[in-house]
């Protein structure tokens, strides 16, 4: 099943945890900081909003406080629950250089059971671990062959991206062992 993309994952996310209105979508945004680490133009937020709730991921309810204009309140549907979901497992458990999906992906995890939690999280750690020692036998394969020096360096850039997403994983784990 195809996942959802890193903006709709980020705002089902939010909306999983509170129903809300795109300005206090924007606003949550803007205090965890995803402008340093994923950033997402307000009309990214009003687009991605509007195909949610084309989606019935999403429902959203006009509601009137005062003088002030309707503005739409937004709840997850059990639909949109179980997408989420299925993204955050399927993000688990599979490794992608564009550490963004998972930073997004391990920012919601709270919407499992703590021991599904610890299961996908052990699950990936052993994945990146099989991916590093993999990496590790390409290196030395390398020095073995001809491989131009600066091949052989990415191959160490990209080994050492792999460890930070293992020392990550291994502190959510114990982060997760505390609750």
């Amino acid at each position: 099943m195809k996942i959802l993309s890193k903006p709709a994952t980020m705002l089902l996310g939010i909306i999983s945890n509170e129903s809300i209105n795109p300005y206090g979508i924007i606003k949550k945004l803007d205090l965890m900081n995803t402008k340093f680490w994923f950033y997402i133009g307000n009309s990214t937020v009003y687009i991605t909003l509007k195909n949610l709730e084309k989606s019935n991921y999403i429902l959203g309810t006009k509601e009137k406080s005062g003088n002030m204009p309707d503005k739409t309140v937004y709840t997850i549907t059990p639909l949109g629950l179980e997408k989420l979901k299925d993204t955050i497992r399927q993000i688990c458990c599979r490794f992608d250089y564009d550490t963004t999906l998972f930073s997004i992906a391990a920012t919601f995890i709270n919407i499992f059971e703590t021991d599904e939690i610890e299961t996908m999280l052990a699950e990936r750690l052993k994945y990146l671990q099989h991916y590093f020692e993999g990496i590790n036998k390409e290196i030395i394969k390398f020095n073995e062959r001809n491989i131009p020096p600066y091949a052989i360096a990415n191959t160490k850039r990209m080994k050492e991206i792999v460890k930070a997403e293992i020392i990550g994983v291994e502190e959510i784990l114990k982060s997760v062992e505390t609750i």
